[in-house]
Parts: structure tokens; C-alpha cells; sequence
């Protein structure tokens, strides 16, 4: 039944939404403009009635007006579209203004048309916000790209340089070089190779935000299977097991989550007691993303999964948790584990881009868990 029928009920409807209610004539012009008016563009509603819509249209603007309200007087229904208003004290607010046909008594023709009008300004600021954010972020990927171009040639260059010096001079002047001089030597190669594996994890750091790939359906079962493969030799060396239980699918980046994987276990594995074989446990679920109201994942996510790498490592105390993921920081000291420190840094990168976070919950002497969650599907 169309509201022409119901003018009294329409107008009680009209008179207490917060939606600026108006009712025109085929050419445009207000018939009806509810009280929310005065509120939305300070205006009385006497004030807009008879009045063509277009008179406080943006200019930028009147176009798509115009349009819109020819579609609903040809019977388009829930035309919605965005507009700016002139406001009684001169500014412009941003709307967003949805039309619909109001059809005569054999409900075939179009006698009429109802638009709805909310202010949307504050989301339309937020909206431009989020653009130069955005805008702000490409620009500082690309000066990681470009820094990674640099790393990788103008840093590595004279680190292989000053590498093949040292071995040079080890070799071929072996006799001439006393103890001292000999120490100096390897403490300077040392120093190269750990400057070299430094670079490397400064680009793998850079690198997952500027050159992650698309996300599609990722098995996380195989990829820990192949993860696992992979640290074949340091489970070997040091007795460890490795046990993977039922992992969830999600939409990932798939090297990402190897790398993830590779990381956490490989600390595992690395940071073990002393004759204590380590024991490294990687479980995954499915859960409601209202169950982790605390973790701070990206807008819309529904169901996270819940990936854990537990050992029965070294640990550490707890007070170091806001320590451990950032870039460079290491809790051991340099000579007692090998490693830059750089390794939790691209986790929790990783786990940024996908939405998710990543968090860890330690006892010295016990071992150490660490949970990633990460959005079942992407939002749109």
C-alpha cells in the first residue's frame, strides 16, 4: 500500500526518524519536508517546501541529482546517492540521499517521489582520512622498496669486500700474521657475516609489506608439514621433535605463513634447555572472533584462527614481552645462540598485514608459547 493512502501515518513516521523525510512533486519540488530539517540543514520545513532540489545542491553536484531523481520518477526504487547540501549557515554537509517511487492507485504510475536524507559528513571525513593514510603508506613502501635496493647492493657489496680481504689475508699471509693478528682477522670475518645476515633481515623485514602476494585459500597443515621438512637437520642436531596436530585453512599469503611457521618453530627449536630435548607443539582452531574482544584485529573479521607454537625451551620472564617483537632486541646474549633478533619483528609484521597479532605467554626455565590470531577470510 503506498504512503499516499496513509498520509497520517506517513507523516508520524516522517516526524519522529532522525532521516530529514521529504515528499516530491514529479518535478522535483518538496511538497512535505519533515522536522528533522532544522536539525540536519537548519532550515524550518516551511522553508524547503516548494522549493527545487537542486537550489541547495553542491554545484559539483547538481548533476548526479538530477539524474538520481529522474530514475525514481521512472520508477527506480532505493535510488541512493551522495550529495553535498548547503546548510543555513553557508556550509556545505555531505548527505546521503535515498529516493523512492510513490505510485498513484493502479500502482503502475509514478505520481510522486520520498527521499530519506542523513548526514554523513563525519563519515565522509573519516573516509578522506583513510585515503591519505592510505596515500602515506604507499609512499613510505616505496621508500622501503627502494631502501631494500640499497641494502641489497650498496650495503652487501662492501661487506663481501672486506670478507674476501680478511679470508685473503688469513691465506696468503698466514706466516707473516701472528696469533693476535690471526684473531683480529676472525673476529673481523665474523663481524662481516653477522653485518651480512643483519642486511638480510632488514630486507625480510621490509619486504612483507611492499612484496607479499595476493591472499587465497592457504593450508596451513602442509605448509607446517613442509616447515618441518625444512628444519630437518636443526631437529636432528638437536634431538627436538616437532609435532603438528589438525590445522585450519584460512586466506593467507602463503609464503608469509611459511616464514611465520619457519620462525617460531626454528626458535623453538633453537632455544632449548641444555640436555633437554626440545619439544615444539604447533596446534590450530577455528574460533568466534568475539571470543578475543581484547586482540586488535582488523574491522569485520568474523572467525580468526588460533595458530600456537608451544616448547619446552629456555623461556623468559614476562616482562620482556613488548622487547621480544621488536627489530634488533635479543634477550640472549650475541655468542650464547646465533641469530640477528630481527625474527620476531617479521612476525608480528606478518601477522599486522593479515589483520591479526600475535602474542606470547613464557616461564623461564618452562618454555614459551606463542598464538597468532589471523581472520579466517579477509573482510571486504
Amino acid at each position: 500500500m503506498c504512503f499516499a493512502l496513509l498520509p497520517q501515518r506517513f507523516r508520524l513516521l516522517a516526524e519522529n526518524v532522525s532521516d530529514l523525510v521529504c515528499l516530491h512533486d514529479l518535478q522535483g519540488r518538496c511538497v512535505y519536508a519533515s522536522p528533522s530539517a532544522r536539525r540536519l540543514l537548519g532550515y524550518a520545513p516551511d522553508d524547503l517546501v516548494g522549493v527545487q532540489p537542486l537550489a541547495r545542491v553542491h554545484p559539483d553536484d547538481a548533476e548526479e541529482v538530477r539524474e538520481a531523481a529522474a530514475r525514481v520518477v521512472r520508477g527506480e526504487p532505493d535510488v541512493t546517492h551522495r550529495a553535498r547540501l548547503r546548510h543555513a549557515d553557508g556550509s556545505y554537509r555531505w548527505c546521503e540521499i535515498a529516493g523512492h517511487p510513490v505510485y498513484d492507485d493502479d500502482g503502475q504510475t509514478v505520481k510522486q517521489f520520498l527521499t530519506s536524507t542523513r548526514d554523513i559528513t563525519e563519515r565522509v571525513r573519516a573516509e578522506e582520512d583513510r585515503k591519505r593514510t592510505n596515500a602515506e603508506l604507499r609512499r613510505r613502501n616505496r621508500e622501503l622498496e627502494d631502501f631494500a635496493r640499497i641494502a641489497s647492493h650498496d650495503l652487501r657489496e662492501p661487506l663481501r669486500k672486506v670478507r674476501s680481504f680478511a679470508e685473503l689475508m688469513r691465506e696468503d699471509y698466514a706466516e707473516a700474521v701472528d696469533e693476535t693478528g690471526r684473531y683480529y682477522l676472525e673476529r673481523m670475518e665474523d663481524g662481516a657475516k653477522r653485518m651480512s645476515r643483519l642486511v638480510s633481515g632488514l630486507l625480510d623485514l621490509s619486504r612483507v609489506t611492499t612484496q607479499g602476494n595476493p591472499f587465497r585459500p592457504v593450508a596451513l597443515e602442509e605448509i607446517a608439514a613442509t616447515v618441518r621438512t625444512d628444519l630437518e637437520a636443526c631437529i636432528e642436531d638437536t634431538g627436538g621433535r616437532v609435532e603438528i596436530g589438525r590445522l585450519p585453512r584460512l586466506e593467507a599469503d602463503s609464503t608469509q605463513m611459511r616464514r611465520l611457521l619457519q620462525n617460531l618453530v626454528g626458535n623453538a627449536l633453537k632455544f632449548h634447555r641444555e640436555e633437554v630435548p626440545p619439544v615444539v607443539k604447533v596446534r590450530g582452531t577455528r574460533e568466534p572472533a568475539a571470543e578475543h574482544p581484547a586482540a586488535d584485529l582488523v574491522p569485520g573479521t568474523e572467525t580468526v584462527v588460533r595458530l600456537t607454537v608451544e616448547d619446552n625451551g629456555l623461556g623468559f620472564e614476562e616482562k620482556f614481552l613488548d622487547r621480544i617483537f621488536t627489530p634488533l632486541q635479543r634477550l640472549q646474549r650475541r655468542g650464547d645462540v646465533e641469530g640477528t633478533g630481527i625474527g620476531l619483528a617479521v612476525c608480528r609484521r606478518i601477522a599486522e598485514r593479515h589483520g591479526g597479532v600475535i602474542r606470547a605467554e613464557s616461564t623461564p626455565g618452562a618454555g614459551s608459547c606463542f598464538t597468532v590470531l589471523l581472520p579466517a577470510a579477509q573482510p571486504d
